[in-house]
């Protein structure tokens, strides 16, 4: 819970982030507040997959409760609420169909504040409640902070209607409370609540389990399931994603490691938890690594974990990173080994202190394959709390854009004034520094990304990138903050130019083109790395409306640029993200493919 207050500490330093990278796909509105003093925060959405004619409807509900003024985090009186906004056609229009109330009656009711909801679909029968049955389970609290609970509200008719279960478990006030209950079904088949417990003698924080044979009727004692030895470390927002191989991974934050990294332990069968066992933290191959508030999922296509984070940061030095809020993190080993990250669906706006931008960003997996994340963002003049929400395939092969439907979704920049026309994404006119847009994963290695590049205007350079990462500490490249590989096409010399972007930048291959390169034209480059370490580029030549196919013009060995007088790090040709690239002027690309070799 601690994380709470911790995360809106650091907003300070995400405003001054923020400031140096160009906004991104914003998503769309959830809810668009009416008021400056909502307190909105903390999504959660899920797809009906066990509802009959109903498969498909989203549902989605938020912390949502008033503040005494915009620029407060302190509750004004007035009762919370949890808003049930729908969506029947995959995400794209939101309507209200209910409003959840506390109904109690006596001292502290209705309470104030509605913290930390979960919605969960019961994928079977359990109890006397059939497959379909919804609960939404959340944190009541009375304005005197005198105590919490966790409340439940059921649905038997798929989230028309629902009606009020009543408190089933109490806490005490800050810091001797239960937050953030998270519900999943286990291999028996027993419903199985897991929250953060402040409850317990010898402990700053826990997160403990109960387990309920009959729905969610009635419930066993608690027991643990991390439970750190130093009495002031504080794991909490447990989140669990069930993997194809039917073990049970938990992801959670770890407040008393620096910047409460995100940790993941295994079980089995979702049964048995080593308590005492804290599990591995998560960090990536070029150095980044998760905090704060995450959430997990299972994502059956490329068979990976995927994460989310309220915050990153660089491993070396425990800076914040500009990839911070704009990054999931990913794993295809069932939760051991390295990580890779990906960019977010959508880049959450940070333009507010007190509105807890991108606090416990939600996730979950589409039956189409794509990834939804929803999240509060902060906008708007009076800044106000929205929550807004976006999906895209995340590291998944192979991709074909789709811009006029997708717009950004998929991509962050790292430079440029980048902007979307019909089905073309592109960068005004930059001369200080590369414009950049990445896709994909730092975990891809053997693919070919190919596009139609256009410069637009008399000078310049535009082109693809491979095999992208994050720059190491002290790296300072052309292409700040990120390294990799590039090949463009420059105007006026005419050039076709192959890079490696490191510590140095050198030229690996440059050449005039086969052809006359002019501006405003349409070319089609392709660049490549095969499973025999070398690197591939292609260039295609220009028609009246669309660039010729490419043709392989030059291969570049992994021998060639390993002696070439780089440092090891620049050698390493390993994996990465794909891109578009460009400086000294504008350009223009479509038609983006993304294909494993």
């Amino acid at each position: 819970m601690l994380a709470r207050l911790w995360n809106l500490a650091i907003q300070v330093i995400c405003l001054a982030i923020a400031s140096l990278v160009v906004a991104d796909s914003e998503g769309t509105y959830l809810w668009n507040p009416p008021a400056s003093n909502e307190a909105n925060g903390y999504a959660r959405v899920i797809e009906l997959k066990h509802a009959g004619d109903w498969n498909g409807k989203l549902i989605a509900t938020w912390e949502h409760w008033y503040t005494q003024n915009k620029d407060s985090g302190e509750p004004n009186g007035v009762p919370g609420s949890f808003i049930i906004r729908e969506s029947q056609d995959g995400g794209n229009s939101w309507s209200t169909s209910a409003t959840l109330t506390d109904q109690q009656s006596g001292t502290g009711h209705p309470c104030v504040r509605f913290w930390q909801p979960f919605l969960f679909e019961f994928p079977r029968s359990l109890g006397q409640y059939p497959e379909g049955t919804l609960v939404l389970v959340g944190v009541l609290m009375p304005l005197n902070s005198s105590y919490n609970s966790f409340f439940m509200w059921r649905s038997l008719d798929h989230g028309k209607t629902w009606d009020p279960e009543g408190e089933w478990q109490r806490g005490g006030t800050f810091l001797h409370g239960i937050w953030e209950p998270l519900l999943f079904v286990d291999s028996e088949n027993k419903l199985v609540a897991i929250f953060s417990d402040e409850r317990h003698d010898g402990w700053s924080q826990l997160i403990a389990r109960m387990t309920s044979d009959d729905g969610g009727d009635s419930w066993s004692d608690p027991d643990f399931v991390v439970s750190s030895s130093n009495v002031q470390d504080r794991p909490g927002m447990a989140t669990v994603a069930r993997m194809d191989n039917g073990q049970y991974a938990l992801g959670y934050e770890y407040c008393g490691k620096t910047n409460c990294q995100i940790y993941v332990k295994i079980s089995d069968n979702g049964l048995d938890w080593d308590p005492s066992y804290m599990g591995d933290a998560i960090s990536t191959t070029d150095g980044l690594y998760p905090s704060g508030s995450p959430f997990m999922v299972w994502e059956p296509i490329m068979k990976q974990l995927v994460i989310s984070s309220s915050m990153a940061y660089l491993f070396y030095n425990d800076s914040l990173v500009s990839e911070s809020g704009r990054a999931v993190f990913i794993n295809n080993q069932y939760g051991q080994g390295q990580w890779r990250w990906s960019p977010t669906p959508w880049d959450v706006q940070r333009k507010s202190e007190t509105c807890r931008s991108n606090y416990s960003p939600n996730l979950f997996v589409r039956t189409n394959g794509k990834i939804r994340l929803t999240a509060p963002a902060s906008e708007g003049n009076p800044i106000k709390c929205s929550e807004r929400t976006g999906e895209a395939f995340i590291g998944v092969l192979p991709y074909q854009s789709n811009f006029s439907a997708d717009g950004q979704s998929g991509w962050i920049n790292f430079g440029g004034d980048w902007s979307l026309s019909g089905n073309e994404y592109g960068f005004a006119p930059i001369q200080d520094r590369a414009a950049i847009a990445v896709t994909g994963s730092t975990g891809w290695s053997i693919y070919t990304i190919t596009s139609d590049v256009m410069i637009t205007g008399t000078s310049g350079e535009a082109g693809l990138m491979l095999h992208v990462v994050t720059a190491g500490p002290g790296v300072s490249t052309r292409l700040d903050p990120v390294q990799g590989f590039t090949f463009a096409l420059e105007i006026p010399t005419g050039n076709m130019v192959l890079r490696q972007e490191g510590a140095k930048s050198k030229i690996l291959y440059s050449g005039t083109a086969p052809f006359s390169v002019q501006g405003n034209r349409w070319y089609r480059l392709s660049l490549g790395y095969r499973s025999d370490g070398n690197l591939a580029i292609a260039i295609g030549g220009s028609r009246a409306n669309d660039p010729e196919e490419p043709d392989i013009h030059i291969g570049y060995t992994k021998e060639n640029i390993a002696t070439s007088g780089g440092s090891s790090a620049d050698n390493d040709f390993g994996q990465g993200l794909a891109g578009l690239v460009g400086r000294n002027g504008g350009g223009r690309f479509k038609n983006v493919q993304i294909k494993a070799n």
